[in-house]
């Protein structure tokens, strides 16, 4: 027998429950609005002031214990210069002749820096001697002074040095680079033969200078990333921080490869990145060939004419991963992506991410639905958001699992991690797997998802007219 009720109420809760019609009605009238008023292409926001505690640039750091041993000799060194310079004592190469008389000096000029290496002592063994030796050079883009050291430095008897020769910087130095990075060149501490032993040096010659190496700490803005645990997929507290070690010959083009560990931007919380093999470039003469800018991000670079004074971190590829609210049914890991264009400068992150069928509906989960992730896009330029949406299906328990039977939905997601879904019916009629019945659904009926805790919340109010076309069973059986 078929039984049809008229206006027959579907009340289908899986988290929380509502029956009333104006209720639904101002929910959905919410997010509809929200939807519309949302546009992420116009989106901005002003600079924020920075309240990270980076350190202030220029100034040497050094441990306490030989803060006053390393400033005495850092301002020795720059009378030492001085002396030099106001006396013309500056020779072509480290000889005989020219250590005759000391303090003596070697410029070389590389771009537009000039680097002056200087001997103020010599002492005579019987089968070599030994000179101490100094270094300093303004930092171009702050013209603060970076000190090199190096004393006990051996010569031949013919007053020459055997091989390279190396000068130590003294003390931590900072260079901000923009509002966002700040990198810390790894000075050394007094100690060894030399008299300062730094893992960021020089190499000379009796020509005078040849090549720098250096080790710092690349320091990022808590107001633009912070560090990730892969594991639980949360952020912690302090700033993402890397490694570089690199060499080179002219300060001024430093282009090098950098890997930064797992992080989440400030502005994308959820969303897991991790880099390998970007370009950090702190060149003022070239761009690495690798760095392909969007052509809406090059306006304010090219209105000077001269791209290539950028500076900052590019990569061409990133590994992301999804919010740990998308979750996988067949694996406990968050579902990962390839982002591309990464770039990381004074205006803060741009990078897009797009991809395409991540999880299919049979292995997705959200609440206690079954869901399809089927397209994602997220769109950073200069800092702001452009686009922040995902896309897909869901699938009730209720109903039969029938590609007629899908809702769809359309996400919206802001900065601080909140989420705006609009979820619209496929089908004029749902098949529920439960009496056999035909289901049409009245327009103020509704799917809500929330976020909370970092999960999804659901919850269906299901309003209309069902078709039971289950028989009935008589009382013997």
């Amino acid at each position: 027998m078929q039984t049809r009720l008229l206006y027959f109420i579907i009340l289908l809760l899986l988290s929380n429950i509502s029956l009333a019609d104006d209720f639904s009605d101002r929910v959905k009238g919410k997010l509809e609005a929200a939807a519309k008023k949302r546009s992420f292409s116009k989106f901005k926001q002003p600079k924020k002031v920075l309240k990270d505690a980076f350190y202030e640039e220029g100034k040497v750091i050094v441990a306490d214990q030989y803060r006053d041993s390393l400033r005495n000799l850092e301002s020795y060194v720059i009378g030492l210069e001085q002396k030099i310079q106001s006396e013309g004592r500056y020779t072509d190469q480290i000889d005989p002749q020219a250590l005759a008389e000391l303090p003596v000096g070697i410029a070389k000029t590389i771009g537009n820096l000039t680097y002056s290496i200087m001997i103020d002592q010599i002492r005579i063994f019987p089968d070599y001697g030994e000179i101490d030796v100094y270094m300093t050079f303004k930092e171009p883009k702050n013209g603060k002074r970076l000190t090199f050291a190096a004393r006990g430095i051996r010569i031949s008897k013919e007053g020459g040095i055997t091989g390279d020769a190396r000068l130590e910087l003294i003390g931590d130095f900072p260079i901000n680079e923009n509002g966002e990075t700040q990198i810390l060149i790894k000075g050394g501490q007094l100690g060894g033969t030399n008299g300062v032993v730094s893992p960021t040096y020089v190499l000379f010659d009796c020509n005078g200078y040849k090549q720098t190496s250096i080790e710092a700490d690349l320091i990022f803005s808590k107001e633009l990333a912070l560090p990730e645990d892969p594991s639980t997929g949360n952020t912690v507290d302090r700033n993402l921080t890397t490694k570089i070690n690199t060499s080179f010959t002219d300060w001024n083009n430093m282009i090098f490869s950098v890997d930064l560990p797992a992080f989440q931007l400030k502005k994308l919380p959820g969303f897991g990145f991790s880099v390998r093999n970007a370009v950090y470039d702190m060149s003022d003469t070239q761009n690495s060939p690798l760095a392909v800018f969007p052509s809406e991000y090059l306006t304010d670079i090219t209105a000077i004419e001269q791209p290539e004074l950028w500076r900052g971190l590019y990569n061409q590829e990133v590994s992301n991963r999804l919010p740990k609210e998308f979750k996988s049914k067949s694996v406990d890991d968050r579902v990962g992506l390839i982002g591309q264009r990464m770039i990381i400068d004074q205006y803060g992150f741009t990078g897009l991410l797009t991809a395409a069928n991540l999880i299919p509906i049979d292995k997705g989960q959200i609440g206690k639905w079954s869901f399809s992730l089927d397209a994602l896009s997220v769109g950073l330029l200069k800092g702001n958001l452009q686009s922040a949406s995902v896309d897909g299906k869901i699938h009730l328990p209720i109903t039969k699992k029938d590609s007629a039977n899908y809702f769809v939905y359309h996400g919206l997601f802001r900065e601080n991690g909140d989420y705006l879904f609009q979820i619209s019916q496929t089908a004029k009629k749902l098949d529920f797997d439960v009496w056999k019945a035909k289901v049409t659904l009245k327009k103020n009926s509704f799917l809500q998802i929330k976020k909370q805790d970092s999960l999804f919340v659901t919850k269906a109010v299901l309003l209309g007219y069902m078709d039971i076309n289950a028989p009935l069973k008589d009382d013997n059986q």
